[in-house]
């Protein structure tokens, strides 16, 4: 949203609002919210290259935020390593596809805490933790 008040496109905080709805539907729901934001950006200036911009701007952003920022948060959040977070968006993704990739950290987390409370499984519970 402060992109696109930056760059004064028109509905900017409709369009924050729907990239925060979009964004609970991993990897399709942000490639769409800014392919969106740059459609409308192209028509409101009647150009490609501010649309252009605000593309390259957007995804710098989510690559930021989704790469780096939301593992790290996650992880310390739930006392997960971010390396274990990353590799069960991968492995769940992988394996179920979107439910899975939503349900990934939660299911870490559970995985963790058995791990944790049989003590057989302590090692494990650690290696994941932080």
């Amino acid at each position: 949203m402060v992109v696109l008040l930056a760059f004064g496109v028109d509905f900017a905080v409709l369009f924050g609002f729907l990239t925060f709805l979009l964004n609970f539907i991993p990897s399709l729901g942000s490639i769409a919210s800014m392919g969106l934001a740059s459609i409308i950006a192209a028509f409101q200036f009647g150009s490609l290259f501010p649309a252009l911009w605000i593309l390259v701007v957007l995804v710098g952003l989510d690559v930021i935020i989704s790469s780096i920022l939301e593992p790290k948060l996650m992880g310390q959040g739930l006392g997960l390593s971010p390396l274990v977070v990353l590799f069960s968006l991968f492995f769940w993704g992988w394996l179920w596809g979107i439910p899975g990739m939503i349900l990934a950290v939660p299911l870490m987390a559970v995985i963790k805490i058995v791990c944790a409370n049989v003590p057989a499984l302590i090692p494990v519970a650690e290696i994941m933790s932080k």
